[in-house]
Order: structure tokens, then sequence, then C-alpha cells
């Protein structure tokens, strides 16, 4: 754990009150939460989903089901770092101290309760479609979910920059 890599628990403390505090801070204004650190995150989720897979294909799934639950929930892993997004930008917009202790702790419930949300229904969104037979929707939920990576990375912003029409008309 911890006080193996860090040499102590002290120096991990540390570590993360001052390091990682640092770097994290210095990526403000962004609202991004760095792509090193959600790989991290989601390794675990990943290897999960292909775990599960792996045995239930030795188990003698079908490998059409199980190519269907697969991708569907490799997708879901893409929602997931947009809840870890959206958790970092919100907590980045609320974090000036209100006028009371409990002005701060709504802000930091109404934070909690958005990324819940956003999970509760993504979760239910994959479920549902897994258990459909339809292609279409589940192509279009793929599709849609490849996309979110877009948003995250502020890719359309890039887009809309080497535009020309857009050019012509700031100009």
């Amino acid at each position: 754990g911890s006080p193996g890599w860090y040499g102590s628990r002290e120096a991990f403390k540390d570590f993360v009150r001052s390091d990682l505090r640092e770097e994290l801070l210095s990526l403000l204004p962004s609202p991004h939460l760095p792509c090193a650190y959600a790989a991290l995150i989601l390794s675990s989720q990943v290897t999960w989903i292909l775990d599960l897979s792996v045995c239930s294909y030795k188990a003698g799934a079908d490998i059409r089901i199980l190519a269907r639950y697969s991708l569907a929930y490799l997708a879901f892993t893409l929602w997931f770092w947009c809840a870890f997004n959206g958790l970092f930008y919100l907590s980045d917009r609320t974090s000036e101290s209100g006028r009371t202790r409990l002005l701060d702790w709504f802000k930091t419930l109404g934070v909690a309760g958005v990324i819940f949300l956003w999970t509760v229904i993504s979760f239910a969104v994959v479920v549902g479609v897994t258990r459909q037979s339809d292609r279409v929707g589940f192509f279009c939920y793929l599709a849609f979910s490849m996309m979110l990576p877009f948003f995250i990375l502020d890719t359309f912003k890039v887009c809309r920059r080497h535009c020309p029409k857009q050019e012509a008309t700031r100009l």
C-alpha cells in the first residue's frame, strides 16, 4: 500500500497535501481531470469487465451476447469518466467558501447528488441496452458513448477554432 511506496503514512499524507495538491491545483481553471488519473481510476473497472468477459467465455457463454455485454460495459466506463470529470468540474465551480458552513454543505451535497444521478442514470441506460435485442439502439448507445471523450477533451472547441466559416464571422 501507500506506506510501502512512500516510506510511512505521514510521508504519504505529506505527498497528498503538498505535491499532489499543487499538481491538481495547477490544472485550474481547467475543469478536467487529467487523462492519466482518469486511466488509473478506470483501469480497475475495465479489468473487471474484461475478467468477467473472459471467465464467461471460458464457461461457454454465447460469443454474440458476450460481445454485446463487454462492449456495452466498456462504453459505460466512458460515462463513468464523465462522472469523474463532472465531479472535478463542479467541485472547481463550487469551491469558493460560502457565507455559512450550511451553504458549503448544501453545495457539496448538490455536487454529490448530480454525480450520483448521472451515474445511476448511465448505469440504468447500460442495463437497458444490454437487455434489449435491438441492434440500432445498441449501436446508437455505443456511438454516443464513444463521443463522450470528445466533449471531455474539448475536441469540438478545437474544431470550431479551425472552422473557416466561423473565422469569417469573427472578422
